[in-house]
């Protein structure tokens, strides 16, 4: 299974959980799982048309999903995947 590490601002949409355990092939999968278990999580990652929002970033280990192969980064099974909002402030 593959571990999602949850930043504090999106815990309180997961079950105040500080990780989840997932099974899936890719990291689309996973999302897709994620916000199935958990769909208070989901207006926070995706837009209205199903994509990540821009501001949110996916890592796999220590890379960004998008300089590998977006959704499609394939997964094993001690893989770590860290949701990392964008934070802005003035």
């Amino acid at each position: 299974m593959t571990r999602i590490k949850l930043p504090t601002v999106y815990r309180v949409y997961a079950g105040d959980n500080r990780s989840v355990e997932i099974e899936a092939g890719d990291v689309g999968k996973l999302l897709d799982a994620l916000t199935q278990q958990y769909p208070d999580l989901k207006p926070h990652l995706f837009d209205n048309d199903g994509e990540l929002l821009s501001f949110v970033n996916v890592f796999v280990n220590d890379d960004n999903i998008r300089d590998l192969d977006g959704n499609a980064t394939e997964l094993g099974e001690r893989d770590e995947v860290f949701l990392v909002p964008a934070m802005a402030g003035g």
